[in-house]
């Protein structure tokens, strides 16, 4: 019996109004099972279905292989195109060693919106820009969902997002998958799902399931260790433990422990770079902290008294790079094919950065530096602002002008 979602059409009522408008529909897929799922779904009514996989990183191998068993499947070719994600990621400088933040700034990287992206993908594939986009987005995965569905609807007509197995039970959707005779990915027997980041939860066990994907993967983020430190150390310890509520459902409990668990490891803004540009400053850091590459918080915080209750407004220093390098992506061809000039960008992107090297007149441009990881990024700050800190930096700190102010 499947879900039912206050004031909204039921799946296969959506269904119906797709195939009644006679025209493709894109979908959004992540090589899920809810996305597999709304691909039969669609298939079966005789909805045209045009694939489409977004990408966190290109040239996954375990990626690449899922892409390749699914088109056969089906016999539908599935387009690869880059998330908004991907450029996030590099623009903000997420695990990245502090040389590299000059050769990002030089890159120039333009974020773009979801919008922009389904936009482009629709140019490309020459589809009218109205084209629905299709997911595979179920009420009963949690709460928060079935809430969205409730407010927002399961047909967007305005962002022209359609949701057509919202209602679709985990026992309907897995029936319907056997009765294509369609697998799941790698992913589900690594993570229990499929591969959706760069955090501990997809890391850890990236790093020892699939060791040259993890190697692709630290060329492009090469602080994901850290990552693997924290996460590790988060998972022991009581800050996951999440206590059920008076009268509150086992499913309610569940769907907090998770969302805790995920902001905890998706917190990207809780390491800090602490940046040396002489031996002398990192000398007088070793006799207050200790040696090692990767720290825990709570050393670092024992070794630096508070001076402040850290209430006072204090702007954090930021790296001050001057006159940039034209970017090398302004030397790119575009060839008109969009997936092809993606994977191109990617490779100049990545060619550029992996060939940073320190030299330069900011505190950043070193490959002398300490990453020191804490439980958030509430934690970090609260650490910088009672010790008044802010003045050298926050998540890339000016090492040797912070140890020159210590007596």
């Amino acid at each position: 019996m499947p879900t039912q979602i206050k004031g909204q059409p039921t799946g296969a009522e959506v269904i119906a109004r797709l195939k009644d408008e006679g025209r493709p529909v894109l979908l959004a897929f992540s090589c899920g099972k809810d996305s597999l799922g709304a691909w039969c779904a669609l298939r079966d009514a005789g909805v045209a279905v045009v694939p489409v996989y977004l990408w966190y990183l290109p040239r996954l191998s375990f990626v690449d292989e899922a892409i390749r068993h699914y088109e056969e499947a089906f016999g539908s070719r599935i387009h690869r195109y880059p998330h908004p994600s991907f450029f996030r990621l590099i623009a903000n400088g997420v695990d990245q060693p502090p040389a590299r933040l000059r050769p990002i700034a030089e890159l120039d990287i333009i974020v773009p919106s979801y919008v922009d992206t389904w936009s482009a993908i629709k140019d490309d594939l020459e589809l009218p820009e109205d084209t629905w986009v299709a997911d595979g987005v179920r009420a009963a995965d949690s709460i928060v969902r079935r809430a969205s569905f409730v407010k927002n609807g399961v047909m967007k007509r305005a962002t022209r997002k359609v949701s057509p197995i919202a209602d679709m039970l985990k026992a309907e959707l897995m029936d319907l998958l056997d009765s294509h005779g369609i697998d799941l990915p790698i992913d589900y027997g690594i993570w229990g799902r499929s591969f959706d980041g760069i955090d501990f939860r997809f890391v850890e066990p990236m790093s020892r399931e699939l060791p040259d994907d993890y190697a692709y993967l630290r060329r492009w983020f090469p602080l994901v260790d850290v990552e693997l430190v924290r996460g590790e150390a988060l998972s022991k310890s009581a800050i996951n433990r999440v206590d059920a509520k008076a009268g509150e459902s086992d499913y309610a409990r569940r769907n907090r422990a998770e969302a805790r668990r995920r902001a905890i490891a998706t917190d990207g803004n809780s390491v800090m770079c602490v940046c040396f540009g002489d031996r002398r400053g990192h000398d007088k850091w070793r006799g207050l902290v200790g040696d090692g590459k990767i720290v825990s918080g709570d050393i670092v915080e024992a070794a630096f008294a508070p001076s402040c209750d850290g209430r006072r407004a204090q702007r954090p220093a930021e790296p001050r790079f001057g006159r940039l390098a034209r970017s090398p992506l302004m030397a790119l061809t575009q060839t008109g094919d969009l997936e092809a000039d993606s994977l191109a960008e990617a490779d100049c992107m990545l060619s550029h950065i992996e060939s940073a090297s320190p030299g330069g007149r900011t505190f950043t441009d070193t490959d002398d530096y300490v990453c020191v990881w804490f439980r958030s990024h509430d934690e970090l700050d609260n650490f910088l602002r009672t010790r008044r800190l802010m003045r050298f930096g926050r998540l890339y700190v000016d090492g040797c002008a912070w140890m020159r102010s210590v007596r």
